[in-house]
């Protein structure tokens, strides 16, 4: 309580004066750098996302190369204990 008095005994309040707490005005050029500065935080992080995180994902949903299979012997000349 900001400038109040408090009378009486054993957590008894009692509030003689308040002062009232003029309201904000807006500031519309504070609004506009915190939005020019959100909109630029955002633009990074999906720059980062789609040079980093994407092609990764990209990579991973191809089937294999054929040189991966190539290397497969077939059953008849796999070495036979």
């Amino acid at each position: 309580m900001s400038k109040a008095q408090a009378v009486g005994r054993q957590g008894d309040l009692k509030i003689t004066e308040a002062e009232e707490v003029p309201a904000l005005k807006p500031r519309r050029g504070l609004f506009t750098i915190l939005m020019v500065a959100l909109a630029v935080w955002v633009g990074f992080l999906l720059a980062l996302y789609f040079t980093t995180v994407l092609p990764r994902e990209k990579e991973q949903l191809k089937p294999p190369t054929t040189s991966a299979s190539a290397t497969l012997l077939p059953d008849d000349q796999l070495p036979r204990p």
